[in-house]
């Protein structure tokens, strides 16, 4: 049973509970780190192992998906053809108008991962 506080007469009781509340509250956050990165080290290992793609391992399944990417008009700028661009090209190259008019190669072409991005891991 966690100690209740009453915020209109903190006493010694009071005080004590909270430093106690505090302090477990520091533990767990502690507990919490070594927990993300024992996580962020098992995914980057099974990233590393299975590689992309769906797999059934032991009790559950493991998702490896390549990293998100986005349409990068300055990027597409380099990649679409001069006679295509002025239909792409409102103040920016318009990312559903070059998706129509490209082919899914060039469009592929212009999009980019997130820097630092790595392959999505997901564990069921």
């Amino acid at each position: 049973m966690t100690a209740q506080l009453d915020p209109a007469r903190p006493d010694a009781g009071d005080v004590q509970a909270a430093a106690r509340l505090v302090a477990r509250f520091h533990e767990l956050e502690a507990d919490r780190a070594a927990i993300v990165d024992e996580q962020t080290t098992i995914k980057s290992q099974l990233r590393a192992l299975l590689g992309q793609g769906r797999h059934d391992v032991g009790t559950g399944h493991v998702t490896v998906a390549a990293p998100r990417r986005t349409f990068d008009p300055l990027v597409a700028l380099s990649v679409i053809p001069p006679h295509v661009l002025p239909s792409v090209v409102t103040t920016v190259v318009d990312r559903q108008l070059a998706q129509r008019m490209l082919t899914p190669e060039q469009y592929a072409a212009c999009q980019v991962s997130a820097p630092g991005a790595e392959p999505v891991v997901r564990i069921a």
